[in-house]
Formats: structure tokens, sequence, C-alpha cells
């Protein structure tokens, strides 16, 4: 079975903003994330935990790579049920 994709945009592209405020990083902190989807830091984390959202740690804080997120984001909106 084919899944369709609805997360056009070049990884390059995404979550290019007007006021350009995360254009730069290449990777973001849970708190960041967790207001760019929001969502509960508290979910981010366990998406960390889980290997479900591609992570890493520079000592004891957590990191999401911008290509990571992407594609978190892209799987998942391509394999949500559509009604």
């Amino acid at each position: 079975m084919k899944t369709q994709t609805f997360l056009k945009l070049d990884v390059d592209d995404f979550l290019s903003t007007p006021s350009n405020e995360w254009d730069r990083q290449i990777a973001f902190t849970p708190k960041e994330v967790s207001q760019m989807l929001s969502v509960p830091l508290s979910t981010i984390y366990d998406l960390c935990y889980n290997g479900r959202l591609k992570a890493f740690k520079i000592g004891t804080h957590w990191r999401i790579h911008r290509k990571g997120l992407y594609e978190f984001l892209k799987h998942s909106i391509d394999t949500s049920i559509v009604l």
C-alpha cells in the first residue's frame, strides 16, 4: 500500500518563518519543539526517549536535529488517518 505524501516542503525550507526565528538553527531544544508543535514538553521528551523523534544528547541536554524533526512530522502526517 502506497502512502500519500502531504508534507511537500523541502527540508531546507522547513521551519522558514517571516521572523527568521528558527531559520538558521540546525538543532532545537525540546522546549522549542514543544512550542512549535503546541504539545506538552513531556510529550517531546517521551518521543526522544523512545526513539520516535531522532534526537541526541550533548552532556545532559537533548537536541533535536532539524532533519529529524522534519522526517518525524512527514512520517506522522503521511501515516495519519485522513477523514
